[in-house]
């Protein structure tokens, strides 16, 4: 009996710590970034602990359109470097889906295809952040690089801070 009861609590352990260091972000056809309830999604905070970071991003189940007319990406880069960063996938064109092929000093981390309703999308796609990359003292925002939709889909990401004792 105490073998089953130390089973069920490093397993209950183990996903718990799992579902900490990984976010599901969803795409919707009214362009917005939100999490499985519909809830607009502005910020993702990453737990300290987290070396690697993974965002389950997922094409909203209701959605329909297709991605050559709705389709969403995720991108992350310096704040500072926001208009910069889209300027570039855009440039990148929707055969690459808005997203650069070349790896550059301005996008941190990038999706690799465009997710979208349509019958032959691709529908989720999971996107690693190597968060010892990251500055703790920088800002980062993620953004849709789709034409039209960064002003509506983007938000912040920003790592826990140390509490100090």
């Amino acid at each position: 009996m105490r073998f089953i009861s130390f089973m069920l609590l490093f397993f209950s352990m183990k996903l718990h710590a799992s579902q900490v260091c990984q976010f599901e972000l969803y795409g919707t056809d009214s362009m917005r970034y939100t999490d499985s309830s519909h809830k607009p999604i502005k910020e993702i905070v990453v737990p300290q602990k987290c070396s690697k970071f993974k965002i389950l991003f997922k094409y909203d189940k209701k959605g329909k359109l297709p991605s050559q007319v709705m389709g969403h990406n995720f991108i992350l880069t310096k704040t500072t470097n926001l208009k910069q960063a889209s300027q570039i996938c855009l440039e990148a064109g929707q055969q690459n889906h808005y997203i650069p092929k070349e790896a550059n000093e301005i996008i941190v981390v990038s999706s690799k295809i465009l997710l979208g309703g349509g019958k032959d999308d691709a529908k989720e796609e999971t996107i690693c952040i190597d968060t010892r990359r990251l500055d703790p003292i920088e800002n980062y925002t993620f953004f849709c690089s789709f034409p039209g939709h960064l002003k509506m889909m983007r938000g912040i990401l920003k790592l826990e801070k140390k509490v100090k004792k």
